[in-house]
């Protein structure tokens, strides 16, 4: 509400504000150069006869864009009065004051951005509210206009302020007392410190140590407090505990676990320590956890502690044979496995039994990616135990994999041929 209110003084200062000229500014048509090039619609500063007053003259500001002119002032000055047929003379027109330039460009800059938030407000979109006339705020203006029965221009005018202020007028009515225009003016949403009841907002009740929560339309207990019934109550923290993360309730220290009310010691037996968590224990390595204690780990030959300390896995070149480890037994053209624990048949040879046997390759094939078959080179195919020829039709070609063929680009399958 606040917001609107504000921002529909705004507009009325702006449409009695006598340094901007709100429809002075010319709307060009998108064309063709000579050259082809494309020259898109934009805006360009109303032609006065001042070369000083273009946004194109070095340092000035186009309002629309945002972009500051770049060059050099002098060499502007001769090149235009060069096209304009005109002899150079610095002092036929004295260049504006710079106060007066920034304090223009400020207050059009000031315009568009109200304007922006205007149409927000009224649930159109015209873009970042940045202040600079985009294509995006053009077309939001044009809608908002056809919305209204209004000539659709695109562009900023006197008339168009007048119709936002006076929407903004009708459309302060029909949100409550300490609420705010959400989802581009779909919707309303209370303020911090104000809840929804109905079609109103009432402010928000805190009870003692309590503030407001997150989102701002209620309450939450401070550190130390619990929430108990309507209000809230202290946190009573037992012995050898602490408050928790969300302070709204206790753990025990590093070292003790929850019992009851309360926090107990935890008993640590031989050959252990303090869990992760700190309300337990674990064993060390080379233990593992028998009953209500730790026994050693009885690591048989050829095997070492596994990665948790609390067990045994075989060394390389060794299986698991029941309780102990037995030696891996590898065929001819064969080597370890990757986990050493098994093996795998050399590139060029395939599984076969309990040993490798060695992979016949065919005509026109050659090794697969694994090594433990073949597969045909491009331009074939596989053929029941070997690699045919891929015939390619007119209009066609191999295709990505080089197994078969596809059309070319404006032919397609039609059967066996592109059409």
């Amino acid at each position: 509400m606040k917001h609107i209110f504000i921002l529909i003084a705004v507009l009325f200062s702006l449409l009695i504000t006598p340094t901007v000229a709100i429809s002075g500014d010319v709307y060009v048509k998108g064309y063709y150069r000579k050259d082809g090039t494309y020259v898109r619609p934009h805006y360009r500063s109303a032609p006065d006869g001042n070369p000083y007053n273009n946004w194109s003259f070095p340092g000035n500001v186009n309002p629309y864009t945002g972009k500051v002119a770049p060059g050099n002032p002098s060499t502007y000055l001769k090149n235009y009065y060069k096209k304009n047929n005109n002899s150079y003379s610095p002092s036929k027109y004295i260049a504006p004051n710079s106060h007066t330039n920034i304090s223009n460009d400020s207050t059009k800059h000031s315009l568009i951005y109200s304007v922006q938030s205007s149409l927000l407000i009224l649930g159109y979109n015209p873009g970042p509210i940045d202040g600079v006339f985009g294509n995006r705020t053009s077309q939001a203006i044009m809608q908002f206009q056809l919305d209204r029965n209004l000539k659709s221009e695109g562009k900023i005018s006197t008339e168009l302020v007048k119709q936002l202020i006076s929407s903004l007028q009708n459309i302060e009515a029909l949100i409550p007392k300490n609420a705010n225009w959400v989802n581009y003016g779909r919707s309303w949403k209370c303020q911090r410190g104000y809840r929804r009841s109905g079609s109103t907002c009432v402010s928000v009740q805190i009870p003692a140590n309590a503030k407001l929560n997150y989102s701002g339309d209620g309450w939450t207990c401070e550190r130390g407090y619990h929430r108990h019934g309507h209000g809230c109550k202290s946190v009573q923290i037992p012995a050898n505990a602490k408050l928790n993360y969300s302070g709204d309730g206790w753990t025990c220290e590093r070292g003790y676990h929850r019992h009851g009310h309360g926090c107990k010691s935890v008993q640590i037996p031989a050959n252990a320590k303090l869990n992760y968590s700190g309300d337990g224990w674990t064993c060390e390595r080379g233990y593992h956890r028998h009953g209500h204690g730790c026994k050693s780990v009885q690591i048989p030959a050829n095997a070492k502690l596994n990665y948790s300390g609390d067990g045994w896995t075989c060394e390389r070149g060794y299986q698991r044979h029941g309780h102990g480890c037995k030696s891996v037994q590898i065929p001819a053209n064969a080597k370890l496995n990757y986990s050493g624990d098994g093996w795998t048949c050399e590139r060029g040879y395939h599984r076969h039994g309990h040993g490798c046997k060695s992979v016949q390759i065919p005509a026109n094939a050659k090794l697969n990616y694994s090594g433990d078959g073949w597969t045909c080179e491009r331009g074939y195919h596989r053929h029941g135990h070997g690699c045919k020829t891929v015939q390619i039709p007119a209009n066609a070609k191999l295709n990505y994999s080089g197994d078969g063929w596809t059309c070319h680009s404006g032919f397609r399958r039609s059967g066996n041929k592109c059409i």
